[in-house]
């Protein structure tokens, strides 16, 4: 009985301790700045995980500027998906960039659907006669953004 009312008393002590602790500003402050740092800390991990998760699955490859016959111009290329999962609506967001090299225009290609390992064929229309060269802005799906 004696060392239940010791081991109650201590107890006690040891919580009593702990909340005279936590009064001390100083410790409540430090608290707030190292819960701060934390999340901080937390979130860069969070983008760099979920950038480097995302790098390869999906691959845009022999885009270009293509005039047909009538002197209409298109932008085309191939989209793989490269996981063995699909992806669904797949949408990729394209800057037309002209001979100065500022963005004058931006096309989507947009498809619902890439099965795991196949590639999707498009080609965007596009009125714009001053432009040079594209390049991807933005890839994202229904599961995620990827660029």
């Amino acid at each position: 009985m004696l060392l239940l009312i010791k081991f109650r008393t201590t107890f006690n002590e040891n919580i009593l301790a702990v909340k005279d602790y936590m009064k001390d500003r100083k410790t409540k402050r430090n608290l707030i700045i190292l819960a701060v740092f934390l999340i901080i800390v937390l979130s860069i991990v969070a983008v760099i995980l979920a950038s480097n998760r995302t790098d390869n699955n999906i691959t845009i490859s022999n885009t270009g500027i293509v005039t047909d016959e009538n002197g209409n111009k298109f932008v085309n290329g191939l989209v793989t998906n490269n996981l063995e999962r699909s992806y669904t609506r797949i949408e990729i967001t394209f800057s037309l960039i002209n001979a100065d090299g500022k963005t004058i225009d931006t096309l989507q290609a947009t498809t619902d659907f890439i099965p795991g390992g196949k590639t999707w064929e498009f080609t965007i229309p596009f009125q714009n006669t001053e432009v040079n060269e594209i390049k991807v802005q933005s890839i994202s799906t229904a599961e995620e953004r990827i660029k």
